[in-house]
């Protein structure tokens, strides 16, 4: 049995080959794994796991002048962090950014004219819509929400890529891997005090955080986590939108853009699984878990488990008893849930309509994938205009 093996050559597959076998412990991602939706729900909400999944291999550094400031950057990010410091710090950030979305709808509205539309309408032939379309609109939004000129926000996502990819490996790498990681992390943070400084909306996420009197070294470490975190889950969401009807798959007339949203976000979620660490030895259905032994919850294979999604890798109108956990659950919702909905479901609802004046037809497509991620990197498509 080689789990690890299995997943990265076909990752669907493999979880309907050990789905049954879960829960189980992989010695090479020294974890047990867990993949049945319960179960995963189950860790998810548990509050006796600890989110802070490297904190052991993280202390072992933090006598190292070097790594230092990694550790420090770690021990700020959302999401490792537990208790009342994890508690302040996500208030601070949902308060902020809840008022910063105020005027989402306008700001969509305004992106899709100008790097959706006018594009698709424009182009005719080829065009790949990960790199022409998603990444400049998923950019344009946000950074209009969080008050980042778009040059310098393009710019930390593109610097920032080592970090991401650093935050979401099952370990802490070697020292030129975290070397990498520390150079691209000073060079982020160096432009983001920049864009906080220079910010010049009030109604922005910079700008309302900027009103809480708090110094703008502090803001840092809790902009970072949306800046980065935020971008990953809505550039997923709009290029599996465009994979799917790109691909002519079946899509039912009466479902509607939310209903769409949650079937794209559960059959492709940003995030492949979530790590915790037990703090007591705990149970699922008589397996034992040990206090400090390692837990990955495979998101991506609870969300197609047959005993509770029927026709589970198909795309339909759902019960709303069980929900995708493409978002997280419990303590540890992602933050930025919310803003991925609004942005996205007004981002189908005006394709809709686009969709009557072309239709995109799959030519190529290209994925990163990892234990953690399955990235569509590029799908280029062919563009036809519909006879009026």
């Amino acid at each position: 049995m080689n789990f690890k093996a299995d997943l990265l050559k076909n990752r669907y597959r493999s979880y309907q080959e050990y789905r049954e076998k879960s829960p189980f412990f992989d010695p090479e991602l020294k974890s047990h794994i867990v993949l049945k939706y319960h179960d995963v729900i189950y860790l998810l909400k548990y509050s006796e796991v600890s989110s802070n999944r490297k904190k052991s291999q993280f202390d072992k550094l933090r006598q190292c002048p070097y790594s230092r400031n990694i550790v420090d950057f770690y021990d700020q990010w959302l999401m490792y962090m537990d208790g009342e410091a994890h508690k302040d710090a996500r208030k601070l950030i949902t308060s902020s950014l809840s008022k910063s979305t105020q005027k989402i709808e306008e700001i969509v509205n305004s992106a899709f004219s100008v790097n959706v539309e006018d594009i698709l309408l424009e182009t005719h032939g080829n065009i790949d819509v990960i790199q022409k379309i998603t990444v400049p609109f998923i950019i344009n939004v946000l950074s209009h929400v969080l008050g980042i000129e778009y040059r310098d926000y393009k710019n930390i996502i593109e610097i920032s890529k080592p970090i991401v990819m650093f935050l979401g490996n099952g370990d802490i790498g070697n020292e030129d891997e975290r070397k990498k990681v520390l150079e691209c992390l000073k060079e982020t943070q160096i432009l983001l005090m920049q864009c906080i400084q220079n910010c010049n909306n009030n109604e922005s996420l910079i700008g309302y955080l900027l009103r809480e009197d708090i110094a703008i070294e502090t803001i840092s470490p809790l902009l970072i986590n949306v800046v980065i975190d935020g971008y990953d889950p809505l550039a997923s969401i709009i290029s599996n939108y465009f994979q799917i009807i790109s691909n002519n798959t079946k899509i039912p007339e009466d479902i509607t853009s939310n209903e769409l949203f949650d079937e794209i976000v559960r059959l492709e979620p940003p995030f492949q699984y979530c790590a915790r660490v037990a703090t007591e030895d705990l149970y699922i259905d008589g397996y034992k878990i040990k206090k400090g032994e390692r837990i990955m919850s495979f998101i991506s294979s609870a969300n197609r488990d047959p005993a509770i999604f029927e026709l589970s890798d198909k795309v339909m109108s759902r019960n709303k008893e069980f929900k995708h956990l493409s978002f997280g659950a419990g303590m540890h919702l992602c933050l930025g849930a919310n803003l991925a909905k609004k942005v996205a479901t007004k981002f189908i609802s005006k394709m809709n309509h686009l969709n009557e004046k072309i239709s995109l037809h799959h030519i190529d497509e290209q994925w990163i994938s990892t234990v953690g991620y399955n990235i569509l990197n590029k799908l280029v498509v062919n563009i036809k205009k519909r006879k009026v």
